[in-house]
């Protein structure tokens, strides 16, 4: 079966997630600026003012809460690039191993709703569960040729 849709899906996924990857990878080395540092600093204190900010991070001055946002950005640049070279080896596994793939796009799509790009999870979503409600050609064929000898 030649599964167009799901690969068309599969890939426009693929393609928001590079733009996600892109962006994250040109904002990161602005993190490590002081300049930046020094302006994003007083805003992250003033929103540690906010007592519903504040019940949340507890006793964590400003410049340990930069450091953490720091790491998760890094953390969300990982996970991104992981699930999008999982999702290009699935493209290829799609013709032969349409339940497995199925699968795992499910897998990465659920995994990459812990990043900011949910557009492309539910599109990985979406083609994993057509993978795995459509029939393959070759068994609706055998099923065919089954019904015509009992006919």
């Amino acid at each position: 079966m030649k599964r167009t849709t799901e690969k068309i899906l599969t890939w426009v996924g693929i393609l928001l997630q590079f733009v996600v990857i892109a962006a994250s990878a040109l904002a990161l080395p602005f993190l490590n600026d002081a300049s930046i540092k020094q302006k994003v600093l007083p805003l992250i204190a003033t929103a540690n003012n906010n007592q519903n900010i504040a019940q949340f991070t507890g006793q964590l001055s400003p410049s340990t809460l930069f450091d953490y946002m720091k790491q998760g950005a890094l953390i969300i640049l990982a996970i991104c690039v992981v699930c999008c070279i999982i999702a290009m080896i699935s493209v290829t596994m799609m013709g032969k191993l349409a339940k497995f793939t199925g699968i795992l796009l499910i897998l990465i799509a659920l995994i990459n709703v812990l990043t900011v790009n949910v557009v492309s999870s539910l599109l990985w979503f979406i083609a994993g569960i057509m993978l795995l409600s459509r029939r393959s050609t070759t068994k609706q064929r055998k099923k065919r040729k089954q019904q015509k000898r009992k006919a």
